[in-house]
């Protein structure tokens, strides 16, 4: 209690698995009057003990905080948070916490400190540049915030750069249309979503119309995702910044994004698949051949491995033909055969391959211009026809 009036530059408060601790500051008095403005980051993880009332709200609510992580805290029912915080990251939040969610100021707490009831604002964070959830299984969506059995409550996070969601396994949708109009995403840089068994789609056609600033997308261990854009019917969906997708382990998907979409990546860089058993093609539509061509001017990287279904025809073979492409790994694609790759290649690594063998020359259209061209490259699917057919130069190859 003595010390606490002196921990005015005190930046980080860190307190992990410390089971029977029950209080930060002791005494309720002195805690409102101790001055933390310096306070900046706060992680609370398995704290079983620690109590949730006014004394420990002074630290979730100084003005100064700007990043906070609480992690199974389940005392912590009425979560009152600073609106100025700029990362913001939750595990093992319980329906109960989840729906006594609210914001506050410090003043504002100070002003009510005799209070029993807080009286909560709205739900926007203009400063929050990351959201990160983990292992909330009562959640069923984020915007809005809706838990099983619960009220839904607004959240608003116009400048979210970035959006993580692991082991929520109740949630069935992440951003609600009825919510694009009135909350931006056009910041929204990166999403990563794991293990969230309930979703069928990731994005819906009008929430993926508003992600024209995204540029990583990563999806692991979805096993009922269905589609990444559901009942994409536009024209077209522009994703015009995504430089890496990463799939792994969602076996319900067919397909990763439909026609719509093929003429936005021309920024994409990485593309790694693996373990969808059920994928067939990378981009639906048969007129991907001529879109896909001219748009990939910045895929580099590709990775497939463990792909059963996914066949070899033209609208996969163009991805793997992109000019750009430096790195290809392919392992167990055992209908992805024959298969055609640059001849300009840096590193190939060939893993599980089946016999069957062509070489051919592939007529492929121009990147920019009406007409069509006869490129080389090079059809393979072993080994052995890297060196069984010398008229393919592979002076770039510096890995295999």
């Amino acid at each position: 209690m003595c010390v606490a009036n002196s921990l005015g530059q005190l930046h980080t408060l860190k307190i992990m698995s410390c089971t029977q601790l029950e209080d930060i500051i002791q005494d309720r008095q002195v805690a409102y009057k101790c001055l933390l403005q310096s306070l900046k980051e706060v992680s609370l993880i398995n704290l079983p003990q620690l109590k949730e009332r006014d004394v420990n709200d002074i630290m979730l609510t100084q003005l100064s905080l700007q990043k906070l992580k609480v992690h199974n805290y389940p005392r912590l029912i009425y979560f009152i948070i600073s609106t100025t915080i700029q990362e913001l990251v939750f595990g093992k939040m319980t329906n109960e916490q989840l729906s006594n969610l609210h914001l506050c100021k410090y003043e504002e707490l100070e002003q009510d400190q005799t209070s029993s009831q807080h009286h909560p604002l709205p739900i926007c964070f203009p400063n929050l540049i990351l959201i990160d959830i983990l292992e909330c299984e009562s959640l069923k969506s984020l915007f809005p915030i809706i838990v099983a059995q619960g009220s839904s409550k607004q959240l608003n996070a116009p400048n979210l750069q970035t959006l993580k969601i692991e082991s929520c396994f109740g949630m069935e949708e992440i951003i609600q249309d009825s919510q694009v109009s009135t909350i931006s995403f056009q910041c929204l840089r990166e999403v990563q979503v794991t293990e969230c068994n309930k979703l069928k789609f990731l994005f819906t056609m009008c929430v993926a119309n508003s992600l024209g600033k995204l540029q990583t997308l990563k999806i692991e261990r979805c096993f009922g995702m269905e589609e990444i854009i559901q009942d994409s019917q536009v024209s077209t969906i522009s994703f015009q910044c995504l430089r890496k997708l990463q799939v792994r382990e969602c076996n319900k998907l067919k397909f990763l994004f439909p026609m719509c979409v093929a003429n936005s990546l021309g920024q994409l860089q990485t593309l790694k698949i693996e373990s969808c058993s059920q994928l067939q093609e990378i981009i639906q539509g048969p007129e991907v051949l001529i879109s896909m061509s001219q748009g990939l001017e910045q895929l580099s990287e590709v990775e497939l491995i463990n792909l059963p279904q996914l066949k070899g025809r033209d609208r996969n073979d163009i991805v793997l033909a992109s000019p750009s492409l430096q790195v290809l790994r392919v392992r167990d694609c055992p209908q992805l055969t024959p298969f055609i790759v640059p001849t300009n290649i840096q590193a190939l690594d060939f893993r599980e391959m089946t016999e069957k063998k062509q070489i051919s020359n592939v007529t492929v259209p121009e990147r920019r211009g009406g007409t069509s061209t006869c490129t080389e490259y090079l059809t393979i699917s072993n080994f052995e026809e890297l060196f069984e057919y010398s008229g393919y130069n592979l002076s770039s190859l510096n890995f295999l």
